[in-house]
């Protein structure tokens, strides 16, 4: 049987080897604990680098576009660009010539004449005649005036004249208006040719 003292040795024993295996173990939790910590740390700033350069690009789109082609020169960008020079002029197309009218030699005239012609040259060269009541056939522009109607005859004039006849009584309209203008003409208050302002 083993005494006292190889036991306490036994024990002591394995109580280091339990000690190293517990060191052990917490040493593998440790690195296995730093290492996730730096894939979280690696993996939050690379999804930062992410979205920045996202956001780099968008405002890169915004703010600067395409050079210009020589096409479209004029555009909003004026700046001096020696590589895109604006495109020269090009020339003026040949216009044709005006072809002239051809002028009616027949329709000439000497007359100066204020009458809307026809097609019909039957009065070229000659004076217009005079203008009349009755359609012509060569002036179809020309209306026929109302002269058939009859006038008014006595009869039909009777009922008017009984209305505009003058009583006895009543006083002449040249009396009246002479006396009228005689009492205008005295009164001072109604004569205004002192007062009267002339204005250039």
């Amino acid at each position: 049987m083993p005494s006292n003292k190889e036991e306490e040795i036994l024990s002591l024993e394995m109580m280091k080897e339990l000690h190293i295996n517990n060191t052990k173990r917490l040493a593998a939790l440790e690195t296995t604990r730093i290492a996730a910590l730096i894939t979280n740390f690696l993996l939050t700033v690379t999804s930062i680098i992410f979205v920045a350069a996202l956001i780099i690009k968008l405002i890169m789109k915004i703010n600067f576009k395409a050079e210009p082609k020589l096409s479209s020169y004029n555009t909003t960008i004026r700046q001096y660009q020696p590589n895109f020079q604006p495109p020269r002029p090009n020339e003026p197309k040949p216009q044709p010539k005006p072809i002239p009218m051809e002028i009616d030699h027949s329709r000439r005239t000497r007359a100066i004449n204020y009458i809307n012609r026809s097609s019909y040259n039957g009065i070229a060269g000659k004076r217009p005649p005079p203008p009349s009541n009755q359609l012509r056939n060569n002036y179809p522009n020309k209306f026929q005036r109302i002269n058939h109607i009859a006038q008014d005859t006595n009869e039909n004039n009777k009922y008017y004249e009984e209305d505009t006849t003058q009583d006895e009584k009543m006083q002449p309209w040249e009396e009246y208006n002479n006396e009228y203008m005689r009492k205008e003409q005295d009164n001072p208050e109604n004569n205004f040719n002192d007062f009267v302002d002339v204005h250039f």
